[in-house]
């Protein structure tokens, strides 16, 4: 059995990042995307911490402690991050991250849209997640207010339970990640218009530094990192010790640039250190305050502006890469790009009929499990993984003698 996995190309790079050859968990989901209101996250002075920090504020926050996006991916120590922001042109806000909002207008805890995480490695070799996005103003449905108005009660309103996606009038958008290296993701998003009409959809693929230098209690012990274009279509991310990396996409489009720090006249109703903040695109598309980004395309934050319009059915690719400058091959998003798609999408595949096996074997037929489906989602627990990890790499022999606590571990869904 050991010999075996040896053959698969997951548990090799399983073994590689356990023996520190290959650091192949360096990136993966450490975003925190699980909700956009935490009690931690608030301000308030008046100890009322879990319903101080609204959904509508949550655009002006860098986040310095940990970077709370979807469908993103980001280093181990979150130092740069990227993800997904979105406009259907009739939301009041720009779609960065899942409705969560605060205790009040939710349960401040879990994620109120349809976010599925479809398909990952335990290493990120590969991955898959698909967010489906109303076409109509969500704020129609009135999910925030009727929470607010009902609280507390013993349920609160679903998305599900409104109207927003009557005529299946939403967009599918999937985000995938393959690596070709460890510091080398290929990153394809896919829109579908799902709807019977044509639609418009902003994508903004975002690339951001977590805010560790503007805060008072940094005292300067964080270099401000730096953000600027190439090229028309390239975009190098510098910061101090940890490197220069480069983030590149296909086709030329405008790229916008802003500071990852807090708005803090939105949030503290104080002066910014900056004349850019953490809102800038929201600013910039949804305000129309063309003045919001850097016109001198350099900061901690950038995106390229990608505007779709899609007939009704119509699906649409696009294709970027982030990987460390020191490694990177030219950044040609043609064969070689989607090979490494249909390698990595086979090898996850692989891998996860390996698991199965040996669950079966271990727990009896019928018992078609994934024991990392509740450790590899965001976030990310890197120790039940290791833990799960080394106890699939000794085999079969090994899992039949597993704990109880193990057992449950592999039985969960």
């Amino acid at each position: 059995m050991k010999n075996q996995l040896k053959n698969i190309a997951e548990h090799r790079r399983l073994a590689q990042d356990r023996h520190h050859t290959r650091n192949w968990e360096s990136w993966g989901p450490y975003l925190g995307e699980c909700r956009c209101s935490t009690a931690h996250q608030g301000s308030s002075t008046s100890g009322n911490n879990r319903n101080s920090f609204s959904h509508e504020r949550h655009r002006g926050h860098a986040g310095r402690s940990s970077a709370k996006d979807f469908l993103g991916i980001t280093d181990r120590q979150r130092r740069l991050c990227f993800a997904l922001a979105l406009w259907n042109k009739r939301e009041p806000i720009l779609k960065e991250r899942p409705l969560g909002g605060a205790a009040l207008e939710g349960d401040g805890k879990d994620v109120e849209e349809c976010c599925h995480h479809l398909d990952s490695t335990p290493t990120y070799s590969y991955a898959k997640a698909l967010y489906k996005y109303p076409q109509a103003d969500f704020r129609a449905a009135q999910p925030v207010d009727k929470n607010r108005a009902s609280r507390p009660a013993a349920t609160e309103a679903e998305f599900t339970d409104t109207p927003v996606f009557a005529e299946n009038r939403y967009f599918d958008v999937s985000a995938e990640y393959a690596k070709a290296g460890p510091e080398d993701i290929c990153i394809r998003i896919t829109v579908a218009n799902r709807g019977p009409d044509t639609e418009t959809l902003h994508v903004l693929p975002t690339l951001s530094f977590r805010d560790t230098w503007s805060s008072a209690e940094s005292d300067g012990a964080s270099t401000k990192p730096t953000m600027a274009l190439v090229y028309a279509n390239l975009v190098r991310a510098k910061r101090g010790k940890f490197g220069s990396y480069l983030f590149g996409w296909e086709g030329e489009t405008e790229t916008l640039f802003t500071e990852s720090e807090n708005h803090a006249h939105c949030l503290r109703n104080q002066p910014n250190a900056r004349p850019f903040a953490k809102d800038a695109f929201h600013e910039h598309l949804v305000a129309g305050r063309r003045d919001a980004v850097n016109p001198k395309e350099s900061g901690t934050q950038c995106a390229p502006h990608f505007v779709l319009t899609l007939t009704g059915g119509e699906t649409r690719v696009l294709k970027l890469r982030l990987v460390r400058e020191k490694d990177a091959p030219a950044l040609s998003f043609g064969k070689v790009f989607a090979q490494i798609f249909s390698d990595r999408k086979r090898e996850a595949d692989e891998f996860h009929a390996s698991v199965i096996r040996i669950a079966t074997l271990s727990l009896g037929e019928g018992a078609l499990v994934n024991p990392y489906l509740g450790c590899e989602q965001t976030p990310r627990n890197p120790r039940c993984l290791a833990e799960v990890d080394q106890t699939l790499s000794t085999g079969a022999d090994c899992i039949e003698g597993i704990e109880t606590e193990r057992a449950a571990l592999l039985l969960a869904t």
